[in-house]
């Protein structure tokens, strides 16, 4: 869901696209499974919760590059646009007899579900210029503040939905650290060093993801943990699940970028190019999908359900009609 900019320093990197493919693919996934979590399910989505987004945040800050038009047009058009078709949606789908109420109104300081992401992408880009001066040996020192910042606000219970206050500063270190990969020389581990490891890393990074992962299932831990928008007090969470988060989503970073090849794979390559359609148009095929019913069967069958809308979601959103659509709006 990156906003591509025309830096000529950095081409074309295909591992970048592929594994936007996954995380897209894993994001439309764990909304279907929302809408009905059983046992199995809870798993999953506990699986994806803990680095889908943090994985884009980073390679968000790897390809950053501000531009006024970039900005409006890719950010706060959409996002205004969209907050008002998900309200009126979301309104007249499940509540219609309050959908014309004179109570009812349109507010944007609070972005409706997914459109956080919009609302907080907005505020990270603000910080471009700034970091874009800033010079590398800095950067460490800025990622640990962001770090403490990113754990220090859970105590903070005033912090959550409101102008998407709560995730913004929970997922600014991904930004940051990719943005100061990004500003790293060519050799980087991000762009080329992870073609020689081979599987050494991955194996070694794959061990403490699993001991991790499976903490947090032992523990039934909550998926608030890794929603980032809820202080510690209403999640039912702690500073120590939250350093467990941020080091497992680390962990996932590292491990996509050491096994995802940088190569064009026919149709992932494509659609990783360009995610946003999918990531904004989802939801309502999402809506329409939980007001229906459709999803409420047994654990394997609404997992089988869920991986064939996903596919099919995915597939048709991406087609070069809407993808054309959006470019030419967005």
């Amino acid at each position: 869901m990156t906003l591509k900019g025309s830096d000529a320093s950095f081409t074309r990197n295909y591992r970048i696209d592929n594994i936007r493919f996954i995380l897209i693919f894993l994001t439309v996934l764990g909304h279907l499974l929302l809408v009905n979590r059983g046992h199995i399910n809870r798993m999953i989505i506990r699986i994806i919760y803990s680095f889908h987004m943090p994985a884009f945040i980073f390679i968000m800050g790897l390809l950053a590059n501000f531009s006024l038009k970039k900005y409006l047009k890719g950010l706060i058009f959409p996002y205004i646009v969209f907050q008002t078709a998900y309200i009126l949606f979301d309104r007249r789908l499940f509540f219609p007899e309050s959908a014309y109420s004179d109570s009812f109104s349109i507010q944007f300081s609070t972005p409706f579900w997914l459109l956080w992401y919009l609302f907080t992408a907005a505020f990270y880009y603000l910080l471009i210029p700034a970091l874009s001066k800033l010079q590398t040996g800095y950067f460490p020192a800025l990622l640990a503040v962001s770090f403490a910042l990113s754990i220090l606000v859970g105590y903070i219970d005033s912090v959550g939905y409101f102008l998407s206050l709560s995730r913004t500063i929970v997922f600014l270190p991904f930004f940051i650290l990719g943005f100061y990969f990004k500003k790293r020389p060519s050799d980087s581990f991000i762009k080329d060093r992870a073609r020689s490891v081979k599987w050494t890393m991955p194996f070694l990074i794959t061990i403490p993801i699993a001991v991790l992962e499976f903490i947090f299932a032992k523990n039934n831990v909550t998926l608030k943990v890794f929603y980032g928008s809820y202080p510690y007090a209403a999640g039912n969470t702690g500073a120590g699940l939250r350093i467990s988060f941020l080091i497992t989503a680390i962990l996932w970073i590292i491990l996509l970028f050491s096994v995802i090849p940088n190569k064009q794979i026919p149709f992932v390559t494509r659609v990783g190019s360009y995610t946003l359609p999918i990531y904004l148009l989802h939801g309502f095929v999402v809506m329409v999908l939980k007001k229906l019913s459709i999803l409420h069967y047994s654990d394997p069958l609404n997992l089988l359900l869920s991986l064939l809308f996903t596919i099919l979601i995915v597939f048709l959103l991406s087609t070069q009609p809407i993808r054309l659509l959006f470019k030419k709006f967005f």
